[in-house]
């Protein structure tokens, strides 16, 4: 049995040495011929190549038709030539200014305006008094508050009869207001004058009713008061 394995190992080491062997020599075949393909490339010899006769090819001429175009009349536009005026150039004004202060008054003024001048009372049959409503009118006109006053400018009555001058004295004669005020005896110029009104600046009118106190003893004859109105500023 030991001789058996003996031969047996014999012979799987010639076959594993004639197998190392082939390897070799095929490896070294290879390599031999890697080496001679890397460095000697083969030389490739060129071609003859035959040329090749081509037939030109005929084009024809292709005939083209002329285009007629017509020619474009085109009006000549005129221009009408534009009348530029020369521009005056105004030279650059030069200026300086001053103040003035303008300063002026307003004085006070007043003006005093009656109806009528004249007033004729009426009679009397000696018993009854005599009395004339509205008998003047006046107007104030002024630019500052006023007064107006009223006053006999003697301190009797004036007369003018058959019998002598009875001497009757002003106070027998009354003016008022006729927006409300009463009666008010005149007087002359030792006394003082009456306040028919006031007001302030602008227009105003007075209405004034006259009353005449008619005596027993007053003789026969005609009568007249001068009446003085003034209308004065404050």
């Amino acid at each position: 049995m030991n001789l058996t394995l003996t031969k047996s190992f014999k012979s799987l080491a010639v076959l594993m040495a004639l197998l190392l062997g082939l390897s070799m020599s095929i490896g070294f075949g290879t390599g031999v011929a890697l080496a001679q393909t890397v460095e000697d490339p083969p030389i490739e010899e060129p071609i003859d190549e035959e040329p090749i006769d081509e037939e030109p090819i005929d084009e024809e001429p292709i005939d083209e038709e002329p285009i007629d175009e017509e020619p474009i009349d085109e009006e000549p536009i005129d221009e009408e030539p534009i009348d530029e005026e020369p521009i005056d150039e105004e030279p650059v004004a030069k200026s300086d200014s001053r103040e003035v202060q303008a300063s002026w008054a307003i004085n006070r003024w007043i003006a005093l305006n009656i109806d009528r001048p004249f007033v004729l009372i009426g009679e009397s049959n000696g018993e009854d008094d005599i009395e004339v409503q509205s008998a003047n009118t006046l107007s104030v006109i002024s630019n500052t508050p006023w007064v107006l006053t009223v006053q006999a400018t003697t301190d009797t009555i004036n007369y003018r009869g058959e019998a002598s001058d009875p001497g009757k004295p002003v106070s027998d004669f009354f003016v008022r207001n006729q927006s409300g005020g009463e009666y008010q005896p005149v007087s002359g110029p030792s006394g003082e004058a009456i306040v028919l009104s006031e007001g302030d600046l602008g227009n105003s009118q007075t209405q004034v009713d006259y009353l005449v106190d008619v005596g027993d003893n007053d003789p026969s004859g005609e009568y007249g008061v001068v009446l003085l109105y003034t209308a004065t500023t404050r």
